[in-house]
């Protein structure tokens, strides 16, 4: 059984865009990005080959959509032309969703790249250390075991649901406002550093300890079927949506939660929840 402070239950989890990994439209962060593109070190062709490109379907990707003059090279002007893999704000460009790729190497060559879909794919690592231009990033329903994603601090947009993901570090992507990570086999989750942070799902994980503190923006949270035995919301003032059913949390205090309304709050009605008056 479930307890709400309201009658009414009107919200779906996929309501949220994060936690389906939807698009949405382009960030400020992405605009900056264009901006103040780097430009890659080599001046050298890269050849579309299997030693650069090991994944035939990726390299097939590659020499299709960026290898503008036909010539089985791409030239640092190529390279550097390509900020997006994949539409999420509407475009039919599913990107290099869906297509069976077991291994990203070559992504290393497109310095400038913001946009990276990649989702529904066999990859076991994904290597972005190159990529410190990455703002929005989809590589849910992969085989995912780790994902260091230390280099992208531009970083705006996480989906890396799905996957087996033991360990997620975010804390220099500080700019972070929205990471869906449900589905995976996450036991600590910190997202303190990310003030920015407004959406987090981390649903159907192993989580034992959730740090939220100081995240003053946050507005939804979804963190059902978790191993939580307590929830510190109190800097989280600006919350407006929460599910956190099938924990083991007893007592959970929204005293500071003053946007979280009747149907807005979802938890075991074994909790006792404390409101504010």
């Amino acid at each position: 059984m479930l307890r709400y402070l309201g009658t009414a239950f009107a919200i779906t989890v996929l309501a949220f865009g994060v936690t389906a990994c939807s698009g949405g439209s382009a960030t400020g962060s992405e605009a900056n990005a264009s901006e103040t593109e780097t430009t890659a070190v080599s001046t050298d062709g890269i050849k579309i080959d299997s030693e650069s490109f090991p994944d035939s379907v990726f390299m097939n990707y590659v020499s299709e959509h960026f290898d503008k003059d036909a010539d089985g090279v791409l030239s640092n002007e190529e390279r550097t032309a390509v900020e997006r893999i994949g539409d999420y704000d509407g475009g039919s460009d599913d990107g290099l969703t869906g297509l069976g790729i077991a291994d990203l190497k070559g992504i290393e060559y497109f310095s400038n790249l913001q946009v990276l879909m990649v989702g529904e794919n066999k990859l076991k690592s994904l290597d972005l250390r190159n990529n410190p231009m990455l703002i929005r990033l989809y590589c849910q329903e992969n085989e995912l075991t780790a994902l260091d994603l230390s280099a992208c601090i531009n970083l705006d947009y996480l989906c890396c649901r799905d996957n087996k993901i033991e360990t997620l570090d975010l804390s220099k992507n500080t700019v972070l406002t929205a990471v869906a990570c449900n589905d995976n086999n996450l036991t600590v989750l910190d997202l303190s550093n990310n003030k920015a942070l407004k959406d987090i799902s981390c649903h159907n994980n192993a989580i034992e300890s959730l740090n939220l503190n100081g995240l003053t923006s946050l507005e939804r949270l979804i963190c059902s079927n978790n191993k939580l035995a307590a929830l510190d919301l109190r800097t989280n003032t600006a919350l407006k949506s929460l599910f956190c059913e099938d924990n083991q949390i007893p007592t959970l205090d929204v005293r500071n939660n003053l946007s979280l309304k009747g149907n807005t709050l979802k938890c075991d009605d074994t909790v006792s929840v404390i409101a504010h008056q």
